[in-house]
């Protein structure tokens, strides 16, 4: 399904009407970030999953076009981590931080295709950055983070839960290609993901009682604690059989015997089941997540 337009309710300010003089302070140096507002982001492992994770990839190579920024005004603070193609990340944005944002990155001719993170900070940037530049700013989907309290197994369909191996390769290509369409993500390095995966023994299979596997779910890296779940893909000819729901039991079970503490995953708030499913096996809601994309304005047809 195409983003429909996403129009904030919340007025843009102008250029000059935000207050507060901090300037953000930008670098690529991951390091140099770490030291600045790393300690602010292990402090809430939860809410900072995916900064802490991004940071992860970075030191392990990945994303070598990135800016990492951040704002400090007596104890208040702001972190934003942008690597394209993927969206402008919100770490933290307090209002007065907003302007700012949008000045350094356009004076730095930095420009992100979108904005994810916290649905009020997210739709501030997205209102204020579409009233900068003119582009138009377009929902791409409402997601709800949540965490587990504890394990509350399943019903168990036939068949086990088996790590990922190099014959699943074929397989974890298509359900990954599959899962990016139909989360409207945008698919990065798929080979280099599953391989990942599949040589970090990161994932697992539902494999039914003829040896086929008939659903995925995958993991991040242990970071500061936490591991994040997913991507969780069942083909459509196969759901409905309680394979993810079994699945993600089994995946938590491991990450906790791992050394995690906490686990938490995303879902598409527009989609029921999924949520009714995560909570069903002992996840609980934590906050609400806004993904905007940015386009052109459309151009008018020339006259004559």
């Amino acid at each position: 399904m195409p983003p429909s337009p996403f129009n904030a309710v919340l007025v843009p300010q102008r250029r000059g009407q935000h207050s507060g003089g901090m300037a953000w302070r930008c670098t690529t140096d991951v390091e140099e970030y770490d030291q600045a507002v790393g300690d602010l982001l292990r402090a809430d492992p939860v809410v900072q999953t995916l900064p802490l994770t991004v940071l992860a990839a970075i030191r392990a190579g990945r994303y070598p076009r990135r800016l990492l920024g951040w704002w400090h005004e007596g104890p208040t603070w702001g972190a934003v981590l942008h690597t394209p193609p993927h969206e402008l990340i919100v770490a933290a944005l307090p209002e007065p931080a907003l302007g700012p944002l949008v000045d350094g990155l356009l004076e730095r001719g930095w420009l992100p295709g979108g904005v994810f993170g916290a649905t009020r900070s997210a739709a501030l940037f997205a209102a204020v950055w579409a009233h900068r530049t003119g582009c138009q700013a377009l929902l791409g989907h409402y997601q709800r983070l949540y965490a587990l309290d504890s394990v509350r197994p399943p019903p168990q369909p036939n068949g086990s839960a088996d790590p990922v191996r190099k014959k699943d390769r074929p397989v974890l290509l298509r359900w990954l290609a599959a899962f990016d369409a139909e989360a409207g993500t945008r698919p990065v390095d798929l080979e280099a993901r599953v391989d990942q995966l599949i040589g970090e023994c990161r994932a697992l299979v539902w494999t039914d009682p003829d040896g086929s596997p008939v659903s995925v779910v995958a993991w991040s890296p242990l970071v500061a604690g936490m591991v994040r779940l997913g991507p969780v893909y069942t083909p459509p000819e196969h759901r409905r059989h309680g394979y993810a729901s079994a699945l993600t039991a089994a995946a938590c079970r491991r990450a906790l015997d791992s050394g995690a503490r906490h686990l938490v995953l995303f879902t598409d708030l527009a989609n029921p089941t999924s949520n009714e499913i995560y909570q069903r096996v002992g996840f609980r809601p934590v906050e609400d997540r806004l993904r905007v994309t940015f386009a052109s304005p459309p151009t008018s047809p020339t006259a004559g």
